[in-house]
């Protein structure tokens, strides 16, 4: 099997690479990504497993869907693994797609054989207490007008640099 070898399984795109006789790895993007943000590593891995990309509802080459959570994006994933008749994957989730592929393991255990979880959840110190002054910057009533501030170009460089496409 050659790169990119893509199909739909009900209604999402789906893109396999690598030999279909190797250990199944399935990766799964974050919000506002598509398999296609997998693409840069996707060669290495496909040495070793039969790579498996899905767009996720809403997302790359997938439709909308008519709801975005969590367990719902779980269920629609299991769906399309039963589809293909895979079991005992590994799951790879980038940021959010770490969530889903977390829901997906504590829903179905038969599928999910082990999990990798890259950037999903908060940062180490997302716990510690915030400092005074970011407190007060964040609070009202000086936090509503530092949104009012910010402009069209310093959210754009925001989303930028967290985005497989620029804006």
């Amino acid at each position: 099997m050659g790169i990119d070898d893509s199909t739909y399984v009900h209604g999402i795109h789906v893109v396999h690479d690598g030999p279909r006789e190797a250990p199944p790895l399935v990766l799964v993007h974050g919000s506002g990504s598509s398999g296609s943000s997998w693409g840069p590593v996707v060669p290495a891995l496909a040495r070793r497993h039969h790579v498996i990309r899905v767009d996720l509802p809403g997302h790359g080459q997938s439709p909308p869907a008519a709801s975005y959570d969590v367990p719902g994006q779980a269920a629609v994933l299991a769906a399309v693994l039963d589809e293909l008749a895979l079991s005992s994957v590994t799951v790879a989730g980038h940021s959010s797609g770490g969530y889903i592929a977390t829901a997906l393991a504590e829903r179905r255990p038969d599928l999910v054989a082990a999990l990798a979880l890259i950037s999903s959840g908060p940062s180490p110190d997302a716990l510690l207490p915030r400092p005074a002054v970011l407190r007060a910057l964040t609070a009202p009533p000086l936090g509503p007008l530092m949104w009012r501030v910010r402009s069209d170009a310093m959210l754009r460089r925001g989303v930028t640099a967290v985005c497989s496409r620029p804006v």
